[in-house]
């Protein structure tokens, strides 16, 4: 017998596989996620209707949780939720930035030097700030878990009256980079979410664009001054306070990332004012070692002479002359909120040249015109002039500080009225 012959016969000798008893189908919701559900016929009248369970690795195509991705987001460790919430919120100021120095350019004229002057300020203040430390994420849980326990403790032993004096002095506790309870971070998300973005608010607050902005303006000699990045942030000219609407657009969606969306992120409480503002910059210029220049007054002075409509090609020189015998400390930023702003320094030079030019000592002048123009109603504005002040038989110094004074006061109504309080 040849081989093939007896390996037929084996085969055909080994007797059938014994069925097993037929079981009932699963339903086809289990099996196919894609199928249109039919809930299946009762087998007896004791059985109750429930879909079966789902096997272990079967995953639901719905959100566990109110914000889609969350569980992802959350990566099962506090510190790798707070490398994620960290991550966007500095893109996010980034992008933020990145729009106020495109309006600063394209709106307000100012140079383009501008952009690439925030970009390394914003760089070095993110370095110093030592926002992206190691144990950022554990130094913050172990600071809120130290804080809580001392808030448990003393209102506990306030309670039940258990405040019994104690041999010597007890030492505070020491905070420790180390997990408290991981189960209650794990099952308090939400509070450690947020403890994560007071943290971030406190080392770069979002305002902190803003001065950024004002700091590479100054860093660049631009005429723009703290009033005025306060005023368009005010008026929705400069992006701030509705800034956040743009985040997502430009970064993509943050619920596969982060957790919290990016108005609680990055929706500021208040715009600060103009003194914060600059004192916030002259403090990031502190922090990260920058040597500042002072002002530019002279752009600065010109600004204001063409704002209050005075005469720039003769006030301007004798104001530039005071500015370089004087060059007083005023005109530096300072990270001090208290101190005068640079700002008043130059108009306080601005007015001393206009009373040396225009012989202003004094002498009730000021009050002279005042006084004349309220009493001549409708008739001509010359009528009532004292014999000093009048244009005809007068010297023009005479005549040029009545149209000063007189121009100073129209400018003063224009810029209350258009600002506000904001100067």
């Amino acid at each position: 017998m040849t081989a093939t012959s007896r390996a037929a016969s084996a085969i055909l000798s080994t007797p059938p596989p014994r069925r097993s008893s037929p079981t009932p189908a699963k339903p086809s919701f289990i099996r196919v996620r894609s199928q249109s559900t039919k809930t299946p016929n009762p087998v007896s009248a004791n059985h109750t209707q429930r879909a079966p369970a789902a096997p272990a690795f079967y995953e639901p195509d719905e959100p566990r949780d109110f914000v889609p991705g969350a569980a992802d987001a959350w990566g099962g460790e506090p510190e790798e939720l707070g490398t994620r919430v960290r991550q966007r919120y500095v893109q996010g100021l980034q992008v933020i930035l990145q729009q106020q120095l495109q309006v600063l350019v394209e709106r307000h004229r100012a140079g383009a030097l501008i952009c690439g002057v925030a970009g390394t300020i914003w760089v070095r203040w993110v370095a110093a700030s030592k926002v992206f430390d190691e144990m950022w994420a554990r130094k913050v849980i172990a600071e809120d878990e130290a804080v809580q326990g001392l808030k448990r403790s003393s209102s506990g032993a306030a309670a039940l009256g258990q405040l019994l004096p104690l041999k010597g002095q007890q030492k505070p506790p020491e905070v420790k980079c180390e997990w408290a309870d991981e189960a209650l971070i794990r099952k308090d998300r939400r509070r450690v979410e947020f403890i994560f973005l007071r943290s971030l608010r406190m080392m770069l607050p979002v305002y902190s664009t803003l001065s950024v902005c004002f700091l590479a303006c100054h860093v660049a000699r631009e005429a723009i001054l703290p009033t005025d990045i306060y005023r368009w942030a005010m008026e929705g000219k400069l992006p701030y306070v509705a800034a956040f609407t743009q985040v997502d657009k430009l970064l993509g969606t943050s619920l596969k990332h982060c957790p919290l969306n990016a108005r609680q992120l990055f929706r500021p409480v208040r715009v600060i004012g103009a003194w914060q503002l600059e004192a916030t910059a002259g403090s990031i210029a502190r922090r990260i070692g920058l040597r500042l220049p002072s002002v530019n007054f002279y752009a600065i002075a010109q600004h204001y002479l063409s704002e209050l409509s005075l005469p720039i090609e003769r006030i301007l020189p004798h104001a530039c002359r005071i500015y370089e015998w004087a060059m007083p400390a005023e005109l530096w930023l300072s990270s001090n909120p208290a101190r005068v702003p640079t700002r008043v320094c130059v108009m306080a030079i601005l007015i001393l040249a206009l009373r040396v030019q225009y012989s202003i000592n004094g002498q009730g002048i000021w009050e002279e015109i005042s006084e004349a123009g309220s009493n001549a109603g409708e008739s001509h504005p010359d009528a009532n002039l004292p014999p000093s002040m009048k244009p005809d038989g007068s010297t023009s110094e005479k005549f040029g500080t009545r149209e000063l004074l007189c121009a100073l006061a129209d400018a003063y109504d224009k810029i209350d009225v258009a600002h506000g309080n904001f100067q």
